[in-house]
């Protein structure tokens, strides 16, 4: 073949090459898009999750905190149901406090706030109010050591009060000479501790303090006495030992039916007693002295019948 007749078979080739492409590429262009459906399924069969678009983040609906202004987290608000309980939860707080509603609470419907770390409270639900501040009350524990002669004490009653009235919380001093009294609401505490003939002074504390409390036990007095009326019988009433130079705990007892009462733990030092029966009043005022060096101290408080007073308020 001469080189003039293989350059034309060449050229000729390259035309056939040129013409097979183009019909190749507009046969491509003809078919459609596949679906996201198969998509999916070749995604699937590669071993790949589909990719999902994410939904739009829900808008902060508010803030749970503590009386310190910090943040309360896992706080969740719950719908009430007729009976009160909490039957749908709508929201619950993050690290930082904040909450989402997944669903829309209805205008004025009331709502709870409850968790492990707080005490549960109600609050009535405003829209107007979005991005609010909702106050949780924390739970808070306070711990104390009893001892004697620096030693621990088994077996000794601790009394905690927040100092506003009779009303206290009790425990006894573990092995270790420990208590602790949970549930308690954050704010200042007086603590003292006491069996038959041994009390320690009052110690004043905060629950956010986290101060170790030493409960220091002394010798002190075991009081006996009873409550009687005009004619001796011996009455039931309610009996208040106030100390008038110590610093200490108010004491709050009842005597039995027959009028005899006890008080353990003594403080040493001058105490005003007051007696309360029904239709009596004291005869006199009734002061007495404990001593740690006179372990057992009895006295008697006497009442009087008492009138009937009446009247009218007018303006």
């Amino acid at each position: 073949m001469s080189r003039r007749n293989a350059l034309l078979l060449l050229s000729i080739s390259l035309c056939l090459a040129a013409a097979l492409l183009l019909r190749a590429g507009g046969a491509d262009k003809g078919k459609a898009e596949p679906s996201s459906v198969e998509k999916v399924a070749s995604t699937e069969a590669l071993g790949r999750a589909p990719a999902l678009t994410p939904a739009p983040e829900v808008a902060i609906a508010g803030w749970v905190i503590d009386g310190e202004g910090e943040p309360v987290a896992e706080v969740s608000i719950s719908r009430l149901g007729r009976s009160g309980l909490p039957v749908e939860t709508l929201a619950l707080s993050g690290k930082d406090g904040a909450f989402r509603f997944v669903k829309e609470p209805v205008e004025g419907e009331t709502l709870m706030l409850d968790g492990d770390a707080v005490f549960t409270s109600s609050f009535r639900y405003q829209s107007a109010q979005k991005g609010a501040r909702l106050m949780a009350t924390r739970r808070v524990s306070m711990a104390a050591k009893v001892v004697l002669n620096s030693k621990p004490v088994v077996g000794v009653d601790v009394f905690l009060s927040d100092g506003s009235g009779p009303q206290r919380h009790i425990a006894q001093s573990d092995e270790l000479g420990m208590v602790q009294f949970d549930d308690l609401v954050p704010g200042s505490y007086e603590l003292w501790a006491r069996n038959t003939n041994l009390a320690s002074p009052l110690v004043r504390a905060s629950s956010s303090g986290g101060e170790n409390i030493e409960l220091s036990l002394q010798p002190a007095a075991l009081a006996r006495g009873r409550v009687l009326g005009d004619e001796g019988q011996g009455l039931q009433a309610a009996i208040s030992l106030m100390p008038i130079e110590l610093d200490h705990a108010v004491r709050h007892l009842e005597s039995d039916a027959q009028g005899f009462f006890e008080v353990p733990g003594l403080m040493p030092g001058r105490w005003r007693v007051v007696a309360h029966a029904d239709s009596f009043v004291p005869k006199s005022e009734t002061i007495v002295r404990a001593s740690a060096d006179v372990p057992e101290l009895d006295f008697e408080l006497r009442l009087q019948r008492g009138g009937i007073a009446a009247g009218r308020v007018v303006d």
